[in-house]
Order: C-alpha cells, then structure tokens, then sequence
C-alpha cells in the first residue's frame, strides 16, 4: 500500500524546478522573458512583477530581476508538471483536494 502518493510527484517537481535552467532559454526575441519546455513567458509578466516590487519600496537590482524571472520559470515548471500529471483548476477537483487532505489529517 502506498502510503504517500504525493511525495513521488513532488519529487519530479523538485528535480525540475532544480534544473530549471536546463529548461530555460533567454532568447533575444522581443518580448519574450523565457521560455520552459518550449511554452514562452512574456516580458510583460516580469515588468508586471517588477513594478509591483518597486512599489513595495525593493529597490531595484540584477539580484531582485533575476530572482522574479527565476520564480516564473519555476512557476511554469510546476504548471507543466500538473498538467502532465492531469490536476485540473475546477471547483469540484479544489473539492475533491480539499476533502482528501482533511480526511488524511
């Protein structure tokens, strides 16, 4: 019996999330941030991101740049591997998520 069926998805994620970069491409295209798996994040998503830092009063810096585009790649990584894996964003799959855990704890 298996005990812990999510620890072994979670360490797929894990190993992509830590090659990441394997994955990612700073391509010289316009507008384009990345891309993961060939699925392109726009630049518009990290501009978004690092205006929405600055007003927070975080100054800006390479390290804070590459820390946000960094985050959206990992982002991507898990949002493909769910996908993948057949996790759904629908009201009765949240439920069904929702009900396992409280009846596993």
């Amino acid at each position: 019996m298996n005990r812990f069926p999510v620890i072994r998805p979670l360490i797929v994620v894990a190993a992509m999330m830590a090659t990441h970069a394997v994955f990612a491409q700073n391509d010289a295209v316009a507008g384009e941030a990345a891309k993961v798996n060939g699925t392109t994040i726009p630049a518009y998503r990290i501009d978004a991101a690092i205006k929405s830092r600055l007003a927070q009063g975080q100054p800006d810096s390479p390290e804070m740049r590459k820390g946000i585009r960094d985050a959206l790649i990992n982002q991507e990584v898990i949002a493909q591997e769910a996908t993948r894996l057949g996790f759904r964003n629908s009201p009765g799959s949240r439920r069904r998520s929702s009900s396992t855990v409280s009846r596993r704890w």
